[in-house]
């Protein structure tokens, strides 16, 4: 069976689908979605169509904001469309006292925070897709000395930890959590000035919803990916034999080096989440204990995600070496001391002949020794480490400074 970048269409019985939600296998791996399509989805649903209730409901922008636009146009050439006129026309939201209302286009941080779900949800659609090939790949390759058996049942082990309802009962309780907040925030007086404020209509209504459900599917993401880290993690650490060949140019570790930088990169933008959420704030959500519970879960994942799998390969990948490298030094040595035999004899020609297998076998050493194995190397390492040291710094900072 040919397997490219997750284009594999049927399930393999040593390693399933790296899910067992409904949804998720019908959107993910029965009709193939991309990870573009999953993330201008959540786009849509999280910002778009909140933005076309708040049209409908006359929250979408305040009565200043509006009269501020009507000076700028009215200050430029007249249009063909009349933008003045149908801005004028635009319900608005009035002011509340002494506060200034909210309107949903100049809400910047929940217009932010849509953008980094939308590319997690990109990602995330991304890794979970590639988790079974990943492994199929490497098994195929020969890369992990290890069974067959052996590999499946370490694979089936953790994605029936992610899978298992214990953790779907915590998503499903941050999910109800979150909603209470959002509901209870939609209907308080002291939140009239939001543009999700029952007093504007539904948009509120609708977004506790939508609230719920990012929360619900963003902490099942983390836990699947979190958990999936874990696995690779583990089945790296079986010798591993590198094929310098090979056709990937990278020793045969190109489908688990590509799994590492997209778990990376979806630990990124968790952190941003993280780093949005606590440092902005939102309608002051971010001193609720369900968003310190949501930021130490995903602040836990990151370093699982971004720093244990390249770990564990490098560690695996440098024995893999030393194993090869080590048949090379016997037959180095035992060329050097023929050499200098000959040369202690005065034999020159079987001197030179030695001296040129040594050259040769040099070569071939070099060859292991100068392998492609990015992104398992130190410095790579040392990149990620240093990236994450800030994020979890940045995020530290933040949660403390909630309890101050």
């Amino acid at each position: 069976m040919t397997q490219d970048n997750g284009s594999r269409q049927s399930e393999s019985d040593l390693f399933p689908w790296w899910t067992s939600s409904p949804f998720v296998r019908k959107w993910v791996f029965e009709h193939r979605q991309s990870a573009f399509v999953s993330g201008l989805v959540v786009f849509l649903v999280y910002w778009v169509a909140p933005l076309i209730l708040t049209l409908l409901f006359g929250s979408i922008i305040t009565c200043a904001t509006r009269q501020e636009l009507l000076n700028l146009l009215s200050a430029g050439p007249e249009d063909m469309f009349d933008v003045p006129k149908l801005l004028s026309h635009l319900n608005c939201m009035q002011s509340v006292g002494s506060v200034d209302p909210l309107g949903y286009l100049t809400d910047k941080t929940h217009f932010l925070f849509a953008v980094i779900i939308s590319i997690g949800a990109a990602l995330a659609t991304h890794v979970v897709r590639l988790f079974d090939v990943t492994m199929i790949e490497l098994r195929d390759d020969g890369i992990p000395r290890a069974d067959d058996k052996v590999l499946s049942g370490i694979y089936k082990y953790y994605r029936g930890l992610a899978t298992h309802r214990r953790f779907r009962a915590l998503s499903m309780l941050l999910a109800l959590a979150t909603l209470a907040i959002f509901l209870y925030i939609t209907r308080a007086d002291g939140y009239t000035y939001w543009w999700g404020s029952s007093k504007f209509g539904y948009a509120g209504y609708f977004f506790s919803v939508i609230a719920a459900l990012m929360v619900y599917w963003g902490s099942r993401a983390i836990i699947l990916i979190g958990l999936g880290s874990i696995m690779i993690a583990r089945i790296v650490r079986f010798p591993l034999i590198l094929r310098p060949y090979h056709a990937d140019g990278c020793n045969g570790l190109s489908p688990m080096g590509r799994q590492i930088i997209l778990m990376w990169m979806f630990a990124l933008s968790l952190a941003f989440a993280i780093y949005v959420t606590l440092s902005i704030g939102y309608l002051g959500i971010e001193k609720t204990a369900v968003i310190w519970i949501i930021a130490l879960l995903a602040s836990l994942t990151i370093p699982a995600l971004a720093i244990l799998p390249l770990i564990s390969a490098l560690s695996s990948i440098r024995e893999a070496q030393k194993t090869r490298l080590a048949n090379f030094e016997t037959l180095l040595h035992g060329l050097l001391d023929q050499a200098e035999q000959h040369a202690l004899q005065s034999d020159p020609d079987a001197t030179g002949e030695c001296v040129e297998k040594l050259k040769n076998l040099q070569e071939a050493q070099a060859i292991i020794l100068s392998a492609n194995v990015w992104p398992f190397n130190p410095k790579a390492l040392a990149g990620i480490l240093i990236v994450n040291a800030v994020q979890i710094t940045l995020t530290a900072n933040e949660l403390f400074g909630v309890f101050q």
